[in-house]
């Protein structure tokens, strides 16, 4: 039996409950409510404290203040009248992060819209603002609040900005050849530093909240990865901006033609509906140390930089990997697709991550499949240095697999076999980079039987034998012992781990579960929605790069808030911050200077990135 709904006695009971002139009084759609435009709730004081102390404990007010001391004594002579907001680079910073962590648009029209209405009068004081005197405030000091908070944040972007000049509305060519003509290279160096630093502590701050127990936990493992960051606005620069003087470039000049086929770069003239105008975040996400079982820890992005789409692949990926060695943190394996590895220059990229003290894990393309190289006579298979007698059919397991000559279950035992012919290390490599390899031959523990190097039966194991040794002997045959491999021997293709193992696969794959996870992450539209152009209206790339940052930020934030409470662990309450040759053929001499920076401002296009609207 159906129970019938009570009536209720606010609404029901009246017979004036649909009149109209009742229902215009609701949602402060009235002459004393209208001044305020929305409905939003206003901000808790301790939620405003808690995103202070955030912003105060990264450091980045105290360093952005210095570096406009530092600009400001090259440039003297600088003056105006008082600002209205006391403290505006932190409050500006304070009431980005709110809006990120709110899932709100970054607009400065809602930075204006908290400081008019959404806030307490505590909330007021820990800005920094007095609340009788903000209350008290004349209209017209009030309507201009945005482009007093339009100024403050403009302010704040000059001293990290890269990229100046961003027209903010679409130009012809020649007068974008212009703004980027009259950019100073020096100060494009320092201030590219500047604004990769600010966007990476706000991700160390984030780091710091995890509880310092499990956040030790933590190895070092990494993936690195990128997505594109669509801009605001229906169309990008067309390629007949080469050919007719009178187009028009789109107002984000810095930003270029994503498509998700090849390099991410657009040089087709053709209508692909997933080609968009966009930039591109190059991420470092930590992954999980052992594959297969929950980690004791967050999975959070640790670094980040942003560049015109399929631009400077490898250098970015340096970047990101140098902020976290800059900072302290450890580092094991790193992960990346085929963009990276194998795909990059050895000394743009493999070289210099080894350098750093990472092993690399990664997949190959059809083409790269098999015998890629050869020294001392050892060929290098899929990643790995070999005897140089192995079977043919081992060599090919993964392309027989590819071309579904062979089933997964003969694949498996086929990459099995070929660990009996793996080279393996006589000692740990020096601090160059140099290490003794031994043939599988050889050694206290061979795998193999070879009557090139004959010996006494090994008690108790039954060897394959070497039916087809080369003659002549190469160098790995008829050296005794072993024979040494330098750091650029097979370092495009070379990795950590045999390919093809399930110890490859586990570690691989979930890596890139992890990275490809997170992009879906930070763009859930039900949250920050970074895919979303019109929630980050306002142009150029260092407003772009703030503003993916405090994205990424917020999504951090809440994988701690969800891991937390699947430990039932407290929040943390503070934050504390982490303690901070010899040849040219030495690794050593790949790592990257300490004080450099790969990347000035957003990349320069190699090729025409264009195409018709």
């Amino acid at each position: 039996m159906s129970v019938r709904p009570q009536p209720n006695p606010n609404i029901d009971s009246h017979d004036d409950a649909r009149d109209p002139a009742r229902l215009q009084g609701l949602f402060g759609l009235t002459d004393r409510n209208l001044s305020r435009p929305s409905a939003r709730t206003t901000f808790s004081s301790e939620f405003v404290a808690d995103t202070i102390v955030f912003v105060d404990g990264s450091g980045l007010v105290e360093r952005i203040e210095r570096w406009r001391a530092e600009d400001d004594r090259q440039s003297p002579g600088r003056g105006g009248r008082p600002t209205l907001l006391p403290g505006r680079d932190r409050v500006v910073l304070t009431l980005l992060l709110m809006l990120a962590l709110n899932d709100e648009p970054l607009l400065v029209s809602r930075m204006t819209e908290i400081l008019r209405y959404r806030l307490e009068s505590e909330s007021l004081r820990l800005l920094g603002l007095d609340p009788q005197q903000w209350r008290s405030a004349g209209t017209a000091v009030r309507d201009r609040l945005y482009f007093v908070v339009w100024r403050a944040f403009h302010r704040l972007l000059d001293v990290i900005d890269p990229a100046p000049g961003t027209p903010g509305r679409r130009l012809p060519l020649a007068q974008v050849q212009a703004i980027r003509a009259a950019r100073d290279p020096e100060a494009c160096v320092t201030k590219q530093k500047r604004a990769q630093w600010v966007a990476n502590q706000f991700l160390q701050a984030s780091y710091l909240l995890i509880p310092e127990p499990d956040r030790r936990q933590w190895l070092g493992d990494i993936c690195v990865d990128a997505t594109p960051v669509p801009v605001w606005g229906k169309k990008g620069t067309s390629s007949r901006t080469t050919r007719d003087p009178h187009a028009r470039c789109s107002p984000d000049i810095d930003a270029g033609w994503y498509t998700r086929e090849g390099d991410h770069r657009d040089t087709t003239a053709g209508r692909d509906p997933k080609t968009v105008w966009a930039y591109e975040a190059t991420y470092a996400v930590m992954a999980a140390d052992n594959p297969g079982t929950r980690p004791g820890y967050p999975l959070l992005v640790l670094s980040m930089t942003l560049d015109a789409p399929g631009q400077r692949v490898a250098e970015n990926a340096v970047t990101c990997v140098a902020s976290l060695r800059d900072r302290g943190l450890p580092g094991r394996y790193m992960v990346g697709d085929r963009a990276y590895f194998p795909n990059s220059r050895p000394e743009k990229l493999q070289l210099v991550a080894r350098a750093m003290g990472y092993e690399l894990v990664f997949d190959y393309r059809r083409d790269q499949l098999g015998v890629m190289t050869s020294r001392h006579g050892a060929i290098q298979v899929e990643g790995n240095w070999y005897c140089p007698a192995m079977p043919r059919g081992l060599i090919e397991a993964t392309t027989d697999l590819r071309d579904e000559r062979i089933d997964i279950g003969m694949y498996r035992q086929r990459i099995g076999r070929r660990h009996d012919y793996l080279l393996t290390p006589k000692a740990r490599a020096d601090k160059d980079g140099y290490r003794p390899m031994r043939c599988p031959a050889a050694g206290p523990a061979p795998t193999v039987s070879c009557p090139v190097k004959p010996r006494d039966a090994v008690s108790g194991k039954d060897l394959p034998t070497v039916l087809n040794p080369p003659n002549p002997s190469p160098k790995i045959c008829a050296n005794r012992e072993s024979v040494t491999f330098g750091p650029a021997d097979g370092a495009k293709y070379g990795q950590a781990l045999q390919y093809g193992t399930d110890a490859w696969h586990a570690r691989y794959a979930t890596a890139r579960n992890t990275v490809e996870g997170f992009n879906g992450f930070v763009k859930d539209p039900a949250y920050g929605s970074l895919a979303e152009a019109g929630r980050r209206r306002i142009r150029g790339y260092t407003a772009q790069l703030l503003s993916v940052a405090l994205l990424t930020v917020s999504a951090n934030i809440r994988k701690i808030r969800a891991y937390l409470a699947r430990q039932h662990k407290p929040a943390p309450q503070s934050l504390s911050p982490i303690d901070r040759r010899r040849h040219t053929d030495s690794l050593t001499t790949y790592q990257p200077a300490r004080d450099t920076s790969p990347m000035i401002g957003p990349a320069a296009r190699h090729t025409d990135p264009c195409r018709p609207d």
